[in-house]
């Protein structure tokens, strides 16, 4: 594959990542304003566990985002000085990937409990 086909993976993964992590911070929003609730409704170890493991995703993700800008950006100047840009596309994709089934897991498990 030419580095088109990899810049195209790369951007369709960071625009599922984008959704995620926009599905996370509308989940976690719910969930954050549960803990008013009447005690024992919001204070098992499941529940908190869930909300923890959400907000680590949703830094997650923010942080491949992130990385995901860094790399556009490494591609943008490699490609521009005339050096090969696939190899690192698609480690970075390979990587992003492997991560989006971690936070759809713990996307699952916030809209289950905010729902």
């Amino acid at each position: 594959p030419d580095v088109g086909e990899h810049l195209v993976a790369l951007l369709d993964l960071s625009c599922d990542a984008a959704l995620d992590l926009g599905h996370l911070d509308e989940s976690l929003m719910i969930l954050e304003g549960q803990t008013g609730r009447p005690e024992g409704e919001t204070d098992g170890a499941g529940w908190l566990e869930s909300l923890v493991r959400a907000r680590r995703a949703r830094d997650a993700l923010t942080q491949r985002l992130l990385e995901a800008m860094a790399v556009l950006g490494r591609t943008r100047i490699a490609i521009a000085a005339g050096e090969s840009a696939g190899d690192r596309l698609t480690a970075f994709a390979a990587e992003l990937e492997m991560d989006a089934t971690t936070h759809a897991e713990a996307r699952r498990q916030v809209e289950a409990l905010a729902g």
